[in-house]
């Protein structure tokens, strides 16, 4: 089976795009999805539409804000953050959850580092299981309070 039909379901892909578009507007750019072969998911573009400002992250977790204490993000995104902010490009981890809250936090700094993933019943594959990065919840700065979902289901 395709990757992209294995790892980014419809409604995956419909969160994620509801989450980065909320970001260009909040943050007044242009954002672009990246091939799924690239290890993060979004670039945002400065003015002239064409010049990368940043890369981001986009999650969608099907839980309330503060349910958990942290988010987290596979490491191998974490190490290619890391590998592009000597270009002086930075990577932001944009999170939307289910009650409608919608934050953001740089991908630098995480509170942790953990083996976890998805549980034994959501596994995709054997690779859900992971080395991940925790980013604790005080690390977001909330753009948008809970305000219901996302998008249409």
């Amino acid at each position: 089976m395709a990757i992209q039909k294995l790892h980014e379901t419809e409604r995956h892909l419909k969160f994620e795009q509801r989450i980065a578009d909320i970001f260009a507007e909040h943050w007044g750019m242009e954002e672009r999805k990246l091939p799924q072969n690239h290890t993060l998911d979004r670039v945002y573009l400065k003015d002239d539409g064409k010049t990368i400002d940043r890369y981001a992250e986009c999650r969608y977790r099907n839980c309330i804000f503060g349910q958990y204490p942290d988010v987290f993000l596979g490491m191998t995104k974490v190490r290619y953050a890391e590998s592009i902010r000597p270009l002086g490009l930075r990577t932001y981890f944009l999170v939307g959850f289910k009650c409608g809250t919608v934050a953001w936090t740089e991908v630098i700094d995480p509170s942790g580092f953990v083996w976890a993933g998805r549980s034994k019943y959501t596994a995709r594959n054997d690779e859900d299981i992971e080395p991940v990065s925790l980013f604790n919840n005080e690390k977001f700065e909330v753009i948008r309070e809970g305000k219901g979902s996302l998008i249409k289901t």
